[in-house]
């Protein structure tokens, strides 16, 4: 393949890309969906193995291979969002809608038995993150958080994102 064979395809790929942008987004979600589906299977059996190891071992493992997982699998659902809901984030956010996302259950965004969760900020294996009054705080690393700053941090998300999210 030369040089200029390559330009052209790149030529008509931006040109088909603008003549066709609804075809184009919709490829696209079909790709990354089946992506995350993919990541999914790889996240779910490293957990199982992390879980079958205790110690450094399957601390190291859950470093080593989940983590870079978590990350690929966050990375593509931005995308995925970006997508889904294309609306400018440039709009300012009203001080009823910031209070909207705080009200928002915890309970929706993590599993919580008797007030208490695995931590998402270090790697729990009891149930150290205590959740009241939509405020969460764990005892080991001795991360607080509301609901904004909870999302904001385990799904990478600025502000706005976050809020918006929690309240659609």
């Amino acid at each position: 393949m030369n040089y200029q064979q390559t330009i052209k395809e790149i030529d008509f790929v931006k040109e088909f890309t603008r003549e066709n942008p609804d075809l184009v987004k919709e490829r696209r979600l079909e790709f990354l969906n089946k992506e995350l589906k993919k990541i999914n299977k790889d996240y779910l059996f490293w957990i199982e193995l992390v879980n079958s190891c205790k110690g450094w071992f399957g601390n190291s493992i859950y470093d080593s291979c989940v983590v870079p997982i978590k990350k690929q699998w966050d990375k593509i659902y931005r995308e995925v969002q970006m997508y889904k809901y294309p609306k400018p984030m440039t709009q300012e956010i009203s001080d009823e809608k910031i209070e909207m996302a705080r009200e928002y259950p915890f309970e929706n965004l993590i599993e919580i038995k008797k007030n208490f969760a695995l931590c998402p900020f270090h790697n729990d294996h009891h149930p150290s993150f205590y959740i009241k009054n939509n405020y969460g705080y764990c005892f080991s690393c001795g991360k607080s958080v509301d609901t904004i700053q909870f999302v904001m941090e385990t799904r990478n998300m600025r502000f706005k994102e976050a809020v918006n999210f929690l309240t659609i």
